[in-house]
């Protein structure tokens, strides 16, 4: 009875970890024709979809009726993928809305940009892809399956050598060997080193935006991993600007000598009120000593104040001003180390938000907290096109 429940346990495993491997490979896969899967990464379409889920659309998007949960490229970004739901149909095309937005896109889909409508998802299942990418993940899922093996096999020697005298026991080891080893667990081991290392997946973020970012997942192991501090929250325009309460900008500082690779690194709180985060896409690098902007708006939108560019406009900013809903942000690399965060409190650090507004500004030394930026210079038209309104030093040292 003990070999049958081991052996319904082993078969178990191995079923799952075929599945999860299916869901990495599925890109490669002729189900791929028919049938899409995508890793949803925030919740802007909770309660319906949850973050983390995997979800699973097809390609025939030839019924798309109001209310459907459709998948389509942004309007803004053609690299960029979004997962929301139709909530009219015009006739320049379809507008869309997450399902825990304020508010509808600021854009419309056309037919061309669908790349399907969702028919089901896992909840929670994409964690475990995602877990898959880190060093640990990949290595486990090596070891797991040939540890299975190496202890099925050790079991059946022993059983083999309580059934049979001594001068039979290597014949029987090597009868087990060639009779009893575990086809499917070999399998499956020579699938992961062949396909881990050869299949770059997508994951699709619905993030609470108009505009939702998508970064690829490499597998690979050795990497290197920042070091707490490398890169630091440098100043937050937390309340916006007089120009508008969205024209809200985070700025990024490498505090080292070299440049640094920021792609797949995340911001957690940068979407109020959300279990979401902000997501950098691939590709993105923050100079030696340098600064990285990222803000709601580009500067030449006229909705907002900034005079200075922008090296990243997302939308997903979404800052409360009050501090306990916020909660606080803490900056993550792509494999989830915790490099920089706010802090605890009951109100944002600094900040000032009023008939003017002043950005939250980090000290030289990171360790000292911070300020509230006042200096007459920070409300110049080297920085913003509404001098003497705004306060603060984007893109630039801290003043």
């Amino acid at each position: 009875m003990i070999k049958g429940i081991l052996k319904i346990i082993e078969w178990g495993i191995f079923l799952l970890l075929l599945f999860v491997l299916f869901l990495v490979a599925s890109p490669l896969l002729p189900t791929n024709e028919y049938v899409s899967t995508h890793i949803v990464s925030t919740g802007s379409m909770e309660p319906k979809i949850k973050a983390g889920s995997i979800v699973f659309s097809t390609l025939k998007n030839d019924e798309i009726n109001r209310g459907d949960i459709i998948v389509f490229t942004s309007p803004d970004n053609q690299e960029i993928t979004v997962i929301h739901r139709v909530r009219n149909i015009t006739e320049e095309g379809y507008i869309t809305k997450g399902d825990n937005n304020k508010s509808e896109d600021n854009w419309v889909v056309n037919t061309s940009n669908i790349k399907g409508k969702v028919i089901f998802d896992l909840p929670y299942l994409g964690y475990a892809v995602e877990w898959m990418k880190t060093p640990i993940g990949f290595i486990s899922l090596l070891i797991l399956p040939a540890l299975i093996f190496l202890i099925s096999q050790i079991r059946r020697i022993r059983e083999g050598i309580n059934e049979e005298v001594e001068k039979r026991t290597k014949e029987e080891v090597e009868r087990i060997k060639l009779r009893d080893t575990n086809p499917p667990l070999i399998i499956f081991i020579v699938l992961v080193n062949s396909l881990l290392f050869s299949i770059n997946t997508t994951n699709t973020y619905a993030l609470f935006s108009s505009t939702a970012e998508i970064t690829g997942m490499v597998i690979a192991t050795g990497e290197i991993e920042e070091n707490p501090r490398s890169v630091v929250l440098n100043e937050i325009m937390w309340m916006g600007s007089t120009i508008s309460e969205k024209d809200e900008w985070i700025e990024l500082r490498n505090m080292t000598d070299k440049e640094i690779d920021i792609s797949g690194w995340r911001i957690e709180g940068a979407v109020a009120g959300s279990k979401g985060h902000l997501q950098i896409p691939n590709g993105y690098m923050i100079p030696a000593n340098g600064y990285f902007l990222i803000a709601n708006k580009y500067e030449e939108d006229r909705s907002t104040a900034l005079n200075v560019s922008v090296d990243l406009r997302s939308t997903s900013i979404n800052l409360n001003d009050d501090y306990l809903k916020n909660g606080i942000l803490v900056l993550k690399d792509k494999n989830g180390n915790e490099i920089d965060k706010t802090g605890i409190g009951n109100i944002w650090p600094s900040g000032l938000n009023e008939e003017t507004k002043h950005s939250m500004q980090r000290h030289t030394s990171p360790e000292d907290g911070w300020y509230t930026c006042m200096d007459p210079i920070c409300g110049s038209d080297i920085y913003w096109i509404v001098v003497g309104q705004n306060f603060g030093t984007p893109g630039g040292p801290n003043l």
